[in-house]
């Protein structure tokens, strides 16, 4: 680690701990050495938002956020793209819920199941929060259905 790349960073928590090292005090000399890396903040922001990622996947990401602040990780543009996406995810999600909701209730005995098939391939937001309205008001869930093939 000592004479590695300040792109190689992000990696190091896979790699195996030194002999005598435990993996909580690798991770934090990980961390550490990534914090004082010579590079300025938005890169040094990405490095630790890519080691978090990266770590996530061999370690307890609970315990990389306590040695991790998230100010830091915010001055990385890809964390802002991160969130961003999750945001938009979170909301087509809910979105979806939201019609099959009203129609489980409006229908109770009727399947759902193919709505929410044909809804889980719409990516755009602006067209199930259409759906949502046309929800409200169809006349029943095959009609919906037929109204989302159209």
């Amino acid at each position: 680690m000592e004479a590695a790349s300040v792109g190689l960073l992000p990696f190091t928590p896979l790699m195996k701990p030194p002999e005598g090292v435990n993996t909580e005090a690798w991770l934090e000399r990980c961390v550490e050495k990534t914090i004082a890396a010579p590079v300025d903040t938005q890169t040094r922001g990405t490095l630790l938002f890519a080691l978090s990622t990266l770590g996530s996947l061999a370690h307890d990401l609970t315990f990389l956020q306590t040695l991790i602040s998230e100010e830091i990780m915010q001055e990385s543009p890809y964390y802002e793209l991160v969130i961003k996406r999750g945001i938009e995810q979170g909301a087509r999600e809910n979105s979806i819920n939201n019609i099959l909701s009203v129609l489980t209730e409006r229908f109770p005995l009727s399947d759902v199941q193919p709505v929410e098939q044909a809804l889980e391939s719409i990516l755009d937001l602006e067209r199930l929060t259409e759906l949502h309205r046309t929800a409200v008001r169809t006349a029943s869930v095959e009609t919906f259905l037929q109204g989302l093939d159209a």
